[in-house]
């Protein structure tokens, strides 16, 4: 899981948080199989309500654990070792005279249960190459559980790319006005890093449904793996952006769309509506160029272009934390 990938110079999954599955996706007494940093991993929602999160495949014979389930316990459909919800071995192994063979549950290794967070709608799950404790938390998002704030969509792509270029795409000034309708080169407001997060705010005139209206938009990163993404002009928006990596080529990104909530309510589907169609054709020329883009360890910026160094930077933490802790922070570009 930690090789690089054959496109980039870095390992395909960085050290952070991501957004493995919608809360809704996971019923009680259930399980999901899923797709996720190389490997399969497998979701389960028990009675008290709690996501588990644990590797799919037994050590055994290397068998997905999708045969039974039992309770709340994984029956492995090949040799019947019985796995817990912390992924403990707790019975039902066959016995094998093979050398190194599985002798009983004593013997047996345990599932990888991988740590987990749910909030805001999302079921969120640490990575980190060598097993260690989540660093950092993802903060609480309040426009999600607001009544002031309304729900507008969710919208998802598996897109050929590393997370990566996502992040950095974030202060590429010169692609706002190509790519996303603004209709002037946009300016930096702000920008700053910290240990795990980062913001910036830009600003410029941005076509909103056929109309040039000033737009301001600060982007904020938890990891590499969660971003918020909020309008305050023309009107009060927030997208909540999450990658998740898929395996060495893709990844898979979620938009979690929240508006300001209009107090005449016949305006809200118009408006929810509007700003899905809006928002998915804003963003889908730009997934096509990431497709195809090559990474560059050296690129030739010009005057304009963003702190895009400083966020490379900044990226870097979630490959080595030595040199996080060598190197300073914070940057105005």
């Amino acid at each position: 899981m930690d090789d690089k990938t054959s496109r980039f110079p870095f390992r395909a999954t960085p050290n952070s948080w991501f957004h493995l599955l919608w809360s809704d996706d996971v019923a009680r007494e259930r399980f999901l199989h899923v797709r996720a940093f190389e490997t399969e991993l497998i979701a389960f929602r028990g009675r008290d309500g709690a996501v588990t999160v644990l590797d799919a495949h037994c050590h055994h014979h290397g068998v997905a654990t999708q045969g039974r389930l039992v309770g709340e316990h994984f029956c492995c459909p090949v040799d019947g070792l019985v796995f817990d919800r912390a992924g403990r071995c707790v019975g039902g192994a066959r016995r094998s005279t093979a050398a190194g063979g599985v002798s009983g549950p004593a013997g047996a290794p345990s599932l990888r249960r991988w740590e987990v967070r749910e909030q805001d709608g999302m079921i969120l799950v640490h990575h980190d190459v060598e097993g260690r404790a989540p660093s950092f938390e993802v903060p609480h998002i309040p426009e999600c559980s607001s009544d002031r704030w309304l729900p507008v969509g969710r919208i998802e792509w598996t897109v050929r790319s590393h997370i990566q270029e996502l992040v950095e795409n974030s202060v590429d000034l010169a692609h706002f006005a190509l790519l996303h309708n603004f209709t002037e080169l946009a300016r930096l407001v702000h920008y700053q890093s910290q240990p795990h997060t980062f913001s910036v705010t830009i600003a410029a005139p941005k076509l909103v449904f056929g109309r040039p209206r000033p737009t301001e938009l600060t982007i904020e990163y938890h990891g590499m793996g969660v971003a918020l993404g909020r309008v305050t002009r023309p009107f009060p928006f927030l997208n909540v952006v999450t990658n998740l990596p898929v395996d060495s080529e893709h990844m898979r990104l979620r938009f979690n769309l929240f508006v300001k909530a209009p107090r005449v309510p016949v305006l809200r589907h118009v408006m929810a509506a509007g700003l899905r169609w809006h928002v998915r054709h804003d963003v889908e020329e730009e997934l096509r160029v990431l497709e195809h883009k090559r990474y560059l360890e050296r690129p030739a910026l010009a005057a304009g272009d963003g702190p895009i160094m400083s966020v490379r930077r900044w990226c870097q933490q979630f490959y080595d934390l030595a040199a996080d802790r060598e190197a300073p922070m914070t940057s105005a570009g």
